[in-house]
């Protein structure tokens, strides 16, 4: 370990990756702590009946956010990060200015048909009446959330990671967190009261991004970006996050379908957990994105290997004692939630299988993005999307939240190891850094 620390530690490339995802690191702490006790207190306050239906119905505005977004979250990052590499701030401007005016079309759209047709489908599909008057106002979550999304994800293409944690991960939850304790000391805290809670702080969240957004980039000339080429290149990618987006959230989607609102909160519970140790890879990659879109364009695949290799090096020197924490007191931790949720005890432990593999694993899919294998990606996720989807409901009715568990564990597993695979085929080097190379870069 020392040997190992001693040669990444001589890296010039590894050394601002560590400064600076030191402090991406750092915040993401904060932000996971805000929204780890955030989940506990709306928990303890609703139940976990209120709080799956809560859970599960953010679920569902996610799900249309990534749809309004079109892919255009991540190619924002890959085209700012090579125009800022440039010094073209006419052209990131442009693209800015033509990314938002897509995403604002899509979403008014995608109100407009939750307006008339929202209700009668939601109830149609889940058979929850709860589940229709939730999102009636849930659904103005919708702009507010896709816009954040836009300008955090710009900001990390400037490398202005503070701006992009601070906006995406820290002041919703922990505004939201603040407005709701304050709210507990006059009355009881109600479902609505979470919701609209959780619609305002992303607002908020939301004018900060956009200041930090004005500030960091330099008024002037805007240069005309092809909407329509804006459009191309994040049709694959929406693809991949329509697919990422099913292993994310279809485990809850299939336990609305299935289960009662309580097993949903249980599982809910658990998985935040688990997702605890995913926030080593997010900090990790918040830097790395744009570290690899500017080693790519500067044609320097030895150091994007080497890059790669010691980010994969550092996550798995951090995610170890996590999981181990979780493996070993998933009661305790659960218990944090109310003794409603200690049932999911075993979700716990199956989930933290399955995100140590996927931190242990890597930036692939960033890396097959940023090097131009979109299609890859997309293929990857929808096939494992596809997956995911029949063990769910298949398990789901065999082994209950359990099998759902299960089923995203393994296609997470699944994926990341193709991930592997596809960087070694078509980049050219394994991101693990314990495998010895065969080819040199």
């Amino acid at each position: 370990m020392f040997n190992v620390l001693n040669m990444l530690g001589r890296d010039a490339h590894f050394i601002e990756l560590v400064k600076k995802a030191g402090l991406a690191f750092f915040l993401r702490i904060v932000g996971a702590a805000l929204g780890f006790f955030l989940n506990i207190y709306i928990a303890k306050q609703l139940g976990a009946s209120a709080y799956g239906l809560f859970v599960l119905a953010f679920t569902l505005v996610t799900v249309l956010c990534v749809l309004s977004r079109f892919g255009l979250d991540s190619v924002i990052v890959r085209n700012i990060a090579a125009s800022k590499e440039k010094n073209e701030f006419s052209l990131i401007k442009g693209t800015i200015s033509a990314a938002l005016q897509i995403v604002t079309l899509s979403g008014l759209v995608i109100l407009g048909i939750d307006f008339l047709f929202g209700p009668a489908i939601i109830g149609g599909i889940f058979g929850k009446p709860d589940l229709t008057i939730v999102m009636n106002v849930m659904i103005f979550l919708l702009l507010p959330l896709t816009f954040l999304y836009i300008y955090s994800e710009a900001l990390k293409g400037l490398k202005d990671i503070l701006g992009a944690v601070v906006s995406q991960n820290i002041i919703a939850q922990g505004t939201a967190l603040f407005l709701l304790m304050a709210l507990g000391v006059y009355t009881s805290v109600t479902l609505f009261h979470v919701v609209w809670v959780f619609v305002l702080s992303h607002i908020f969240a939301l004018l900060y991004a956009w200041q930090r957004w004005g500030k960091k980039c330099p008024s002037g000339q805007v240069q005309v970006v092809s909407r329509r080429q804006l459009i191309v290149s994040g049709w694959p990618l929406l693809l991949a996050s329509a697919g990422g987006l099913v292993l994310a959230w279809s485990d809850t989607i299939v336990l609305g379908l299935f289960e009662e609102n309580e097993a949903i909160g249980v599982y809910s519970a658990a998985l935040k957990l688990a997702m605890l140790t995913s926030f080593f890879l997010t900090a990790v990659n918040t830097i790395a994105a744009p570290k690899f879109s500017a080693l790519y364009a500067k044609n320097d695949l030895i150091g994007l290997a080497k890059l790669a290799r010691q980010s994969v090096a550092l996550m798995s020197l951090l995610i170890f004692p996590v999981c181990l924490l979780l493996i070993i007191f998933p009661t305790e931790l659960l218990g944090l939630f109310g003794v409603e949720f200690v049932a999911g005890e075993n979700v716990l432990i199956i989930l933290v299988v399955g995100q140590f593999v996927n931190v242990s694993s890597g930036s692939v899919m960033i890396l097959l993005i940023t090097c131009g294998h979109e299609y890859v990606v997309r293929n990857i996720m929808l096939s494992a999307a596809i997956i995911n989807i029949v063990l769910n409901v298949v398990l789901v009715q065999f082994m209950g939240i359990e099998g759902v568990a299960v089923a995203t564990a393994f296609t997470t597993i699944l994926w990341n190891v193709i991930g592997l695979m596809s960087v070694r085929k078509h980049i050219g080097f394994w991101t693990i850094p314990f495998i010895k190379h065969v080819e040199s870069i």
